[in-house]
């Protein structure tokens, strides 16, 4: 007579084996997907003196979500993030529906 493995075992066997040998699972990165574009309003947070996006802002919780990045030389932001000219700004908006801001920058998706 053959035994049946319960399912449930198999699961918890299956999130055990995962968290032995690691998740290959593909993290969210940021990609540009716009130049010369911005929207308004949406701000969640801000980070200074890089024109590139900060990597651990980009998560799985901010996936599909935006950011919006100057240079300070040839895209020009407000200097809203402390006065900083090189700056990104990131949004709840997701990236395709960030159109019409009235300061052009680098648009990045978190995906």
């Amino acid at each position: 007579m053959k035994r049946k493995v319960p399912v449930v075992m198999l699961l918890a066997l299956s999130v055990i084996f995962i968290g032995l040998v690691g998740c290959t699972c593909k993290k969210p990165q940021w990609q540009a997907v716009a130049m010369g574009e911005d929207c308004s309003g949406t701000d969640v947070a801000c980070t200074m003196n890089s024109s590139t996006p900060k990597p651990g802002l980009c998560n799985s919780e901010f996936e599909g979500k935006t950011a919006v990045c100057w240079d300070g030389s040839k895209y020009k932001g407000s200097t809203e993030c402390f006065g900083t000219s090189a700056w990104c700004t990131y949004k709840t908006t997701p990236a395709k529906s960030c159109t019409g801001g009235g300061n052009k920058g680098v648009v990045y998706e978190c995906k």
